[in-house]
């Protein structure tokens, strides 16, 4: 037995054909034509891989983002310490602030990015 299709002959509504389903052979429906894609909505969609490409090899890598995210805290906590400076009178304080300043602007220092 073959499981190929099987023209079964000539009606007014078209050919119909065989089908085998499971083991049996289904005669008389109608097989639905033009189910493929049409020219466009292949080209949509090659132009749409295309596009996702590109965004993804334009995307930093995890290594940059990291280094970034650390980046921005180190300056963020900067700004924090300097804000405390211009607001603390006490010189134990300011000392202990502007320790804190000094290691923060060295660990910036050692992020920057090398050309």
């Amino acid at each position: 037995m073959s499981s190929s299709v099987e023209c079964t002959g000539l009606h007014d509504a078209g050919a119909r054909y065989g089908v085998l389903v499971g083991a049996s052979w289904v005669y008389g429906k109608t097989m639905a034509r033009g189910w493929g894609r049409s020219e466009e909505d292949l080209g949509a969609e090659k132009e749409h891989a295309r596009e996702a490409a590109d965004k993804s090899a334009a995307r930093p890598s995890s290594d940059h983002a990291r280094e970034a995210a650390r980046r921005r805290s180190l300056e963020l906590s900067l700004k924090r310490i300097e804000d405390l400076l211009s607001k603390t009178e006490s010189p134990d304080r300011r000392s202990a602030l502007e320790a804190a300043k000094a290691e923060l602007r060295e660990r910036l220092g050692e992020s920057e990015p090398s050309h």
